[in-house]
């Protein structure tokens, strides 16, 4: 009997690793590069035509990072594209502008055609994924129910091969004839036990990944990069420093766009709202989860006056409605400015 027992078992290993097999080359000869995007005239392109071509690519990064893809090198290079406008709005030679914005739409392009492989191969990833954790929760409910009806015959299986040949001398005393290697309570137990584990390991696989109280952080850091230390008065035409600090806990990558304004004390800040004052610089990166940006930022006040209000905003690119979004994050810093 245990040796049919141990057949069966061996036949369902068998069945299961074929089908393991099988679905593994479907996932992973999937087919790829769905999506592909044309290169764009590089005749007369401006600048908030390299800005929506990068808005584009990161829309398509977005997909492909929710379908599981890794999307870590292409943030990268659109992070290049997005330095590259940078330059080009704040050169004063056209000739070289219009070099660096063809090297940002080209650089968006070849995102564009890579990221319908990667969102392929993401998908791929997760249903390889997907049936490794359904195949190991089988594999463990069929061990269980094996064990749990059939572990006491091939126990005793084994003991009367190994032991069948030994002596028993009794001693005389009565003691229980169930062992506690064979109660069925003992065998119950290993079963609730597995079921356990397959619960925890299905709710792994559910809950991977995800960021229960998902959200971003804005800071306006001294000049040497903490927490205080701000100027509270400064000359005309003195150029003062000061760190921005942005980090992302959304749980997926995310485009994050710092504005800075200049108002007074006479414009009330809302929170809720963006500040209705003048922009005096924009600064725009692509963050992947958990990463943060910390950078620089050089500002000269032209003009002397008390209590100018200096406002942080943070925005991020929203592809859902493909438009700049408040993110309702703000800073502020008070500034004298004297001759």
């Amino acid at each position: 009997m245990g040796r049919n027992i141990a057949h069966v078992f061996a036949v369902m290993i068998l069945i299961f690793m074929m089908l393991f097999q099988f679905i593994s080359v479907i996932a992973l000869s999937s087919p790829r590069g769905l999506l592909r995007e044309e290169n764009v005239n590089k005749v007369d392109v401006t600048v908030d035509d390299a800005r929506r071509k990068v808005y584009d690519a990161y829309a398509a990064v977005v997909d492909a990072e929710a379908s599981g893809g890794n999307v870590t090198d292409l943030v990268n290079r659109l992070n290049e594209a997005i330095e590259l406008i940078r330059l080009a709005e704040n050169t004063s030679d056209p000739e070289q502008a219009s070099v660096f914005v063809e090297q940002a739409v080209s650089i968006a392009d070849d995102v564009l055609s890579e990221v319908g492989e990667v969102k392929e191969e993401g998908l791929a990833l997760r249903r390889f994924h997907l049936f490794l954790s359904v195949f190991s929760v089988s594999l463990l409910v069929v061990s269980g129910v094996l064990v749990y009806f059939y572990g006491p015959r091939v126990f005793w299986g084994l003991w009367v091969r190994i032991k069948g040949n030994w002596k028993v001398k009794s001693s005389g005393s009565k003691r229980s004839r169930r062992g506690w290697l064979v109660d069925e309570e003992v065998f119950a137990v290993v079963l609730a036990i597995l079921v356990i584990v397959c619960v925890f390991v299905m709710s792994q696989m559910f809950y991977a990944g995800r960021v229960v109280e998902p959200f971003s952080q804005l800071a306006v850091l001294g000049p040497d990069k903490k927490l205080g230390g701000y100027l509270s008065e400064v000359r005309v035409g003195e150029k003062f420093k000061l760190y921005m600090y942005v980090r992302n806990y959304m749980g997926r990558v995310m485009y994050y766009i710092v504005y800075i304004k200049l108002g007074n004390r006479s414009v009330p800040l809302n929170l809720t709202y963006p500040y209705p004052a003048p922009v005096i610089a924009r600064f725009e990166r692509i963050l992947m989860y958990n990463e943060s940006w910390v950078f620089p930022i050089y500002l000269v006040m032209n003009k002397t006056g008390i209590n100018y209000r200096i406002v942080f905003e943070l925005w991020i690119y929203n592809e859902t409605i493909a438009s700049e979004q408040f993110y309702q994050r703000t800073c502020q810093l008070w500034l004298n400015v004297t001759e």
